[in-house]
């Protein structure tokens, strides 16, 4: 359903069900779990599609330890964490390059 939210532009309510959907599976198999990591995975994209940076780098690294000591360095989920914190890495430094706009 957070997903759906996302793809109709209803940010404020997808939030709450990515967050909540990460403490079930906490609480279910522990902070440590692939399954966790892979919810760490869909709140960290979503804060950095919404450009919330700050929220979503430490996700990404928390995803990214879990996926590497679980299932390795050389596994798919590992690569495409990579790749997400990457890209979000580049668009908070392009962010921070840009002139702030201009006061009206």
């Amino acid at each position: 359903l957070a997903h759906l939210y996302v793809h109709q532009s209803r940010y404020a309510e997808a939030e709450p069900l990515f967050e909540r959907a990460l403490q079930i599976d906490e609480n279910k198999f522990g902070p440590d779990h692939e399954e966790v990591a892979i919810r760490l995975l869909s709140l960290a994209s979503f804060y950095s599609k919404q450009g919330m940076f700050t929220k979503a780098e430490p996700l990404y690294l928390r995803s990214l330890r879990i996926v590497t000591e679980k299932l390795g360095p050389d596994h798919h989920y590992t690569s495409m964490i990579k790749k997400g914190l990457t890209k979000m890495q580049k668009r908070a430094a392009r962010r921070a390059a840009s002139p702030p706009p201009p006061l009206i």
